[in-house]
């Protein structure tokens, strides 16, 4: 794939070309973070073109797309330890159904439901629906999923507030 990208400022949507195929990144972060995040994209972009070429010299297809966020979750600690503050920006900027999609599956490509249920008391299945597409979970239990996170990952998740004119400036 080319190493250069075209970006659509202030969105996070970075696209490229790979031969004839367009890729379209969607999930960019901060602008501090805006190299590390596409060459986090060409990376896992290079795992689902090798993926594609094991898969089809085997004639199953390609992998879904959380096979391959999974795997790369666990080989990755500094990848899987950016996934909840991303989870958690997405939700901060009103893009709550993805930093949703984000948090279940962080957990569920890492420790899995069984023990942050426990710790929370509740069941799996309800901490998985909790985070499922039609549900709409409590404040509360959201922040309760977040801290269970950051002890576990050994992370701190910060929040930090600038005006609209600073960040367009950074």
């Amino acid at each position: 794939m080319r190493s250069d990208w075209i970006s659509v400022p202030d969105t996070g949507f970075y696209f490229g070309k790979d031969g004839e195929r367009l890729v379209i990144l969607l999930a960019g972060g901060t602008i501090r973070r805006q190299q590390a995040d596409v060459e986090a994209a060409q990376s896992h972009w290079r795992l689902s073109k090798r993926d594609e070429r094991r898969d089809s010299a085997m004639k199953t297809g390609p992998r879904p797309f959380s096979d391959s966020l999974r795997d790369d979750m666990r080989a990755s600690s500094e990848f899987r330890r950016g996934i909840p503050a991303e989870a958690f920006a997405e939700m901060a900027s009103g893009a709550f159904g993805s930093g949703k999609i984000m948090l279940r599956e962080c957990i569920h490509g890492t420790i899995g439901f069984t023990a942050p249920g426990a710790a929370l008391e509740r069941s799996p299945k309800s901490l998985m629906r909790m985070l499922g597409p039609q549900r709409n979970p409590q404040t509360r239990d959201l922040f309760q999923i977040f801290a269970y996170l950051q002890k576990m990952e050994g992370i701190v998740l910060e929040v930090r507030f600038s005006s609209g004119e600073a960040r367009a400036a950074a």
